[in-house]
C-alpha cells in the first residue's frame, strides 16, 4: 500500500506506537558536529553528507518542512536558512538554541528557544519571510531565569498543542510552555512539582526525554547514579509520581524505543561504558531494576569514561555517538523493541562517509503530532519529488519533475486541509504550468498526481500582488 497524505483537523492524529517516528517530518535532518548532516526521507534509509554547510559547533536545532522533509533552517548561535546563508535578522543573537516547536495551526511559523547563561528565551521564525527562506520576527523574549538547558517536548493527543518541558534550578519544579493552534505561544508556564515522599527530590538534569507516544518522561540527574521515570498525561499536562532507579556508575544519556516499552540508558563505567535496556511498560522500581539488561559494553575498544549519546531516528532505530572525539560511524540499535541483546547493537552501524564527529551532540528532536497536516505511515514507498520555480510565486510558475514522470492533475490545499482547487496538469516546456490566479496570498500545499499515485507534496507561498 502506498504512503497516504491526510489533511484536515479531525482524522490527522498519529497513532501511538512503532510507526510514530516515521510520521515525523519536522526533524528529518540532523546536523551533527561541525559539518555532518544526516537526512531521512520520512522513514527511509538515512543518507550522510560528511561535509555539509554551514559549519556549526555546539547545540543545534535543525528543522525540516513537515510535508517534504526538506531542510528549512538551522539554529545554533545564529540562524541559517536552507541555503546555508545567515537569515537577515538571525546573526549576532545569543545562543545556544536548545529547542524548537512548530506552530500547530500555521506551517509557516516555528518557535525557537535560545539560552543566555541560565535564562530561557523564545523567538519566532516565519518561513514566509525572506523570499520563502525564513527570518526572525522581532527579538527574543525572556521567559524565565534559572532554567536548565536540558529541555524536551511533547504534543497533546489531538495535535493542537505542543509543550516545551524544562527544569527550574534548585527546585523540584517542571516548567511547561505551550503553543497551541488557536492562541500561538502562551507565555505563562504551567508549573508541575515532581518527586515523592519515598523517592526524594531530583537534582539538576543531565539528560531529558519524552517517549514518542507522549505518556512517559525520563531524566538523569547531573553527575549522579539516578534515573527518574514517570507517567505523563499530554492532554491535561499532569504527571504521576516519579519512579527512581539507582545504578552503580554515573549515568550519561537515555532514549525511549519507538513503541514506548523500552528505555535505553548509558553510563560512564570506569572500565569503558555500558548500554542498559529497561522495560518501562510497568513503572515499578524493583521490577525495572531486576529486569534491566546490559546489551552492550565497549571497554575493549574505547578508553574509560567515554560517554555515549543516544537519539531515536525517524526510522525507529536508535543512534549513538561516542564522545571519543574522532567517531567515523554511529552506533545503531537495530531493533530497539526486541528484548535484551536481540535488540542488535552495531557499534559501527552507520558510516559517516569519511567524516568524523568532534563535537558529540545530537541536534534537538521530538516527535510532534500535527493537526494541520500529517502523514499516516503505511509501509513506506518512495514518492517522486517535484520542484516549483519560482517559489514564492506571484502569478505563474513551472513545476518540474524527474524524467519519465507524467503528471495528470494538480490538487491545491490551504493550511486547514480544505481543497482549494483541482486542475488538469498542463505541459509547458520541460515541466507543467502552475497558475495562482484567483488565490489569495498565503501558504498552500500542492499535490501533483500521476497514474501511479500522488507525488511528494510541495509547499507553495503565493504572493498575490
Amino acid at each position: 500500500m502506498k504512503r497516504i497524505l491526510f489533511f484536515g483537523l479531525s482524522a490527522l492524529m498519529f497513532n501511538a506506537g512503532y510507526a510514530q517516528p516515521g510520521a515525523n517530518r519536522y526533524f528529518d535532518n540532523w546536523h551533527i558536529s561541525e559539518t555532518i548532516r544526516i537526512h531521512w526521507d520520512g522513514s527511509g534509509t538515512p543518507s550522510v553528507d560528511p561535509a555539509s554547510s554551514p559549519s556549526i559547533n555546539g547545540l543545534v536545532v535543525s528543522v525540516s518542512d513537515p510535508i517534504s522533509g526538506q531542510l528549512e533552517f538551522i539554529a545554533a548561535n545564529y540562524l541559517h536558512d536552507s541555503l546555508s546563508q545567515p537569515m537577515p535578522l538571525g546573526s549576532g543573537l545569543f545562543g545556544p538554541f536548545v529547542g524548537a516547536l512548530p506552530h500547530p495551526g500555521d506551517l509557516s511559523q516555528y518557535f525557537i528557544f535560545p539560552m543566555k547563561s541560565d535564562s530561557l528565551f523564545v523567538a519566532v521564525v516565519d518561513m514566509d519571510l525572506n523570499n520563502g527562506l525564513g527570518d526572525l520576527i522581532g527579538t527574543p523574549t525572556l521567559l524565565s531565569g534559572g532554567m536548565s538547558e536540558q529541555v524536551t517536548a511533547f504534543s497533546s493527543p489531538d495535535g493542537g498543542r505542543h509543550t516545551l518541558v524544562t527544569r527550574k534550578f534548585g527546585t523540584a519544579d517542571l516548567y511547561l510552555w505551550s503553543v497551541d493552534a488557536v492562541n500561538g505561544f502562551i507565555t505563562n508556564p504551567t508549573i508541575v512539582t515532581i518527586g515523592s515522599s519515598t523517592s526524594g527530590t531530583p537534582g539538576s538534569v543531565r539528560a531529558f526525554k519524552v517517549s514518542p507516544s507522549n505518556d512517559r518522561i525520563a531524566f538523569i540527574e547531573d553527575d549522579s547514579y539516578t534515573l527518574w521515570v514517570q507517567e505523563s498525561d499530554a492532554a491535561t499536562l499532569q504527571f504521576e509520581q516519579a519512579v527512581r532507579i539507582g545504578f552503580t556508575d554515573q549515568l550519561w544519556d537515555l532514549e525511549f524505543s519507538a513503541e514506548n516499552d523500552k528505555l535505553y540508558v548509558t553510563d560512564l563505567n570506569s572500565g569503558g561504558g555500558q548500554l542498559f535496556q529497561l522495560d518501562v511498560s510497568t513503572l515499578d522500581s524493583a521490577l525495572m531494576t531486576n529486569l534491566r539488561d546490559t546489551v552492550d559494553a565497549w571497554s575493549d575498544t574505547l578508553p574509560p569514561g567515554v560517554e555515549l549519546h543516544l537519539q531515536l531516528g525517524p526510522d525507529a532505530k536508535i543512534y549513538g555517538i561516542f564522545g571519543s572525539g574522532s567517531d567515523t560511524a554511529l552506533l545503531v540499535i537495530q531493533n530497539p523493541a526486541a528484548d535484551g541483546v536481540a535488540c542488535g547493537v552495531t557499534v559501527a552501524g552507520l558510516s559517516l562517509n569519511g567524516g568524523a564527529i568532534w563535537n558529540p551532540l545530537f541536534p534537538w528532536q521530538f516527535w510532534p503530532r500535527s493537526n494541520t497536516v500529517g502523514i499516516h505511515d503505511e509501509p513506506f514507498t518512495f514518492r517522486p519529488l517535484a520542484t516549483l520555480s519560482p517559489n514564492p510565486i506571484t502569478d505563474h510558475g513551472l513545476l518540474t519533475c524527474p524524467s519519465g514522470i507524467l503528471v495528470r492533475s494538480l490538487r491545491w490545499y490551504d493550511l486547514t486541509g480544505r481543497t482549494v482547487r483541482v486542475e488538469k496538469a498542463i505541459l509547458s516546456g520541460q515541466g507543467y504550468l502552475v497558475s495562482t490566479q484567483g488565490l489569495p496570498s498565503g501558504s498552500y500545499v500542492l499535490v501533483p498526481t500521476t497514474d501511479q499515485g500522488d507525488m511528494t507534496p510541495v509547499r507553495v507561498v503565493v504572493d498575490a500582488r
